[in-house]
């Protein structure tokens, strides 16, 4: 939603009064005419004082109105209480909007299907103002190239309940909209047949991992036909090969082009790019219409969702959330910024905010193409001890994605929770997916199984692949260190360690971690401060915890070690390793 900028009321003021001067000489309709433009061109104000008793409501719903939901909690008012509405019924917003769904189906075009599918949902977040600025046949137009995306990538049940929604805004239409996406996507010429044959065959060898292979096709084949679709897959395979140069470049290329590729643009801030480097290319991209990225996709929203990334990739994680509540307070109920609310919770040691977004989230969106990180979301429920919420979503999971790897790594961390070891490493195998396509979590409960059965090796190769695949991930750090640890190999787990801070900076898990291998090494003092350091950032952090508790009860302070539990236990009622640890003393 566009803002009209307050216009200045002596301008206004001293244009009405020449219109009154010339009306003196001018025919009287007419002049009376040019004054109510200029009265209408004027920002409207509308006040309403809402008076009533205590406690009937007030406040709800006004916030209601102006914020399009009600609140979670609220408070008595005490004295007065001021909100606003601004509402745009400018028709720019409306060609802006239009602009964006031409701009998804030329990015569909290209093949760019993830940055089809971010800014899609985004375009289609619920209760939001983004659907209502469009015309039924954008409206429908937009549902419908998301839909084909999400078919493409073999994401059936989402796609078909995209469809189903799109129908209404179909038969308002008295002739079909001329789409033009569907041949698009299943065979759009690149210049020749020749070409596209080769194409498709790059395609096939990317299917079954032989990107080196893939690679060596679609070079020969840039030089004579530089087509979008081309660059796309050559830039994906240039990224699996760990090309990060060659990736980068291409990547650029596209982003230069389509500045609204919003999943581009996160993947090159993870590469590496300068924050000031992508704020730069951000901030000087124009239309054709002179429209700049802020203003196509709504400055509202976006900057702070741009901040947040900025803000993460420059490990200020705290800061990084604080942006993304400020973006879904404005997108409300996204699944993509919820996903990302929930990861970055969960990376801040604030685990029960993150279940909270992850309940959101699936909530909002079962059938997501990535069930809201369903497995990750799984795990983290089990290490709270939430089991029925557990087995709620894996029900979910086995019922409507039976063959998905996601489905085989919850299936493996529930069997690994309730100590079914070997279905737990068959289950884990399943999820580690194809060498063209691997899972992360799949690797990692497979590293975190082999590591508790001693197999050293096995698990440091695989929790290592973990974090290739994505070097964000605490609880691959954290087994390898518990790993080296157990061994006593403290160089290893001090170099882990530090691997894991430049990442992902001073979160509470990071310094808990830290905390760790400092009271291993006896490096008392030093740790008891990083943990307490933690613990303020974090306060219910369980694994910070759980460590203070074990310091206390090693040097017989009981009674601290017993207040501290009995407060955990507030928060975590009958967690079995807060049950554990005082059954110790």
């Amino acid at each position: 939603m566009s803002v009209l900028q307050a216009s200045d009321p002596k301008k206004d003021s001293d244009k009405t009064e020449k219109m009154l001067k010339e009306s003196e000489k001018a025919d009287p309709y007419q002049a009376l005419q040019q004054i109510r433009v200029v009265a209408h061109n004027r920002p409207r104000t509308f006040k309403v004082i809402v008076l009533g008793d205590p406690g009937v409501g007030k406040t709800c719903l006004t916030f209601r109105f102006c914020n399009g939901r009600f609140p979670s909690n609220s408070t008595p008012t005490i004295g007065v209480d001021f909100r606003e509405k601004i509402i745009d019924l400018d028709g720019e917003t409306l060609r802006r909007m239009s602009v964006l769904v031409d701009a998804l189906y030329a990015m569909a075009c290209r093949e760019m299907y993830d940055d089809v599918l971010y800014l899609a949902s985004i375009l289609k977040t619920k209760d939001d103002v983004c659907l209502g600025f469009l015309q039924a046949e954008d409206r429908y137009r937009l549902m419908h190239c998301y839909a084909l995306v999400l078919f493409e990538h073999g994401y059936f049940p989402k796609a078909r309940v995209i469809l189903d929604e799109s129908l209404p805004d179909l038969k308002k239409l008295e002739t079909l909209p001329n789409v033009g996406i569907t041949e698009s996507l299943e065979s759009m010429s690149v210049t020749d047949a020749r070409a596209d044959d080769e194409l498709r065959i790059a395609k096939c060898l990317m299917k079954i991992g032989s990107f080196n292979d893939a690679i060596v096709l679609l070079e020969r084949l840039t030089p004579r036909y530089r087509s979008g679709r081309i660059i796309v897959r050559l830039a994906e395979c240039y990224y699996k090969t760990n090309e990060i140069g060659k990736a980068i470049k291409i990547y650029k290329e596209i982003l230069s082009e389509f500045p609204y590729a919003l999943y581009t643009l996160v993947r090159l801030l993870n590469l590496g790019i300068p924050p000031d480097e992508m704020k730069q290319t951000i901030s000087d991209w124009t239309s054709e219409s002179g429209h700049t990225v802020r203003d196509l996709l709504g400055a509202w929203w976006f900057d702070d969702w741009f901040h947040a990334q900025l803000e993460i990739v420059s490990r200020n994680r705290l800061t990084g959330l604080a942006h993304l509540k400020k973006a879904i307070a404005r997108l409300k109920g996204n699944p993509l910024i919820l996903r990302q609310l929930a990861r970055v919770s969960r990376e801040c040691g604030l685990m029960l905010e993150a279940v909270s977004y992850y309940e959101e989230c699936f909530s909002v969106d079962p059938y997501d193409p990535e069930v809201p990180d369903a497995d990750r979301y799984i795990s983290l429920l089990l290490s709270l001890s939430k089991t029925s919420e557990a087995e709620a979503v894996l029900d979910h999971l086995v019922t409507h994605f039976r063959e998905s790897v996601q489905t085989y790594a919850a299936l493996a961390y529930c069997s690994k929770f309730w100590s079914s070891r070997k279905l737990a490493f068959g289950y884990a195998k399943m999820a580690q997916g194809l060498s063209s396509d691997p899972h992360v979590d799949g690797y990692l409960i497979n590293g975190i199984l082999m590591s508790e059965r001693g197999s050293t090796e096995t698990a440091v190769s695989l929790l290592r692949k973990t974090l290739d695949m994505d070097r964000t991930r605490f609880e691959a750090y954290e087994a390898l260190v518990n790993m080296f640890l157990k061994n006593g190999n403290l160089n290893e787990a001090e170099s882990t360690l530090h691997n894991c801070m430049n990442v992902l900076g001073g979160t509470a898990p990071v310094l808990a971690l830290c905390a760790k291998v400092l009271l291993n090494n006896n490096h008392e003092q030093q740790g008891m401060q990083t943990l307490n350091h933690a613990l303020k950032l974090a306060p219910n952090y369980l694994p910070a915890i759980c460590t203070l508790a074990d310091y206390y009860i090693k040097n017989y302070d009981y009674e601290l070690a017993e207040a501290k539990l009995t407060t955990a236990m507030s928060v975590y009622p009958s967690h079995p390793e807060l049950i554990r640890i005082m059954r110790t003393f």
